[in-house]
């Protein structure tokens, strides 16, 4: 199945537009972002298996495994920030916001790796379409 982009961008908006999330089948979202975006996705999706526990969770859990990294996205590049924590004011997160939480950085070859820099820019891109 093909999508065009226009077609797609519609689509997108008035999903992203609704309440709740966006859910989209394995064989539509491949047809939207495109084979080229996904060839080498296998090697990025195994940098979750390197995700260290969330010491941060209330209650002491250890179910939740994360990496953090601040990147800006500015004129069409993409640039790693230096590391710092994550901050979620307790309005947003009223069990484990309100704290500075120092993550394990993203590692430098996720950070590097080409899948996440053509998403981002496809994400640009059609985000500057959807607004118009």
């Amino acid at each position: 199945m093909t999508v065009e982009r226009p077609e797609y961008c519609k689509k997108l908006r008035v999903l992203v537009d609704g309440p709740g999330f966006v859910s989209v089948e394995a064989p539509l979202f491949r047809s939207l972002v495109g084979e080229t975006l996904l060839a080498d996705w296998a090697a990025f999706a195994g940098s979750w298996e390197r995700l260290e526990i969330d010491t941060y969770m209330a209650a002491g859990g250890k179910f939740r495994r994360r990496r953090f990294a601040h990147f800006k996205a500015e004129h069409g590049v993409i640039t790693r920030e230096p590391h710092g924590p994550h901050f979620q004011s307790r309005d947003y997160n009223t069990l484990n916001g309100g704290i500075d939480r120092w993550f394990e950085p993203v590692t430098d070859a996720t950070a590097a790796h080409p899948s996440p820099k053509r998403q981002a820019a496809r994400r640009s891109a059609d985000e500057r379409f959807v607004r118009g």
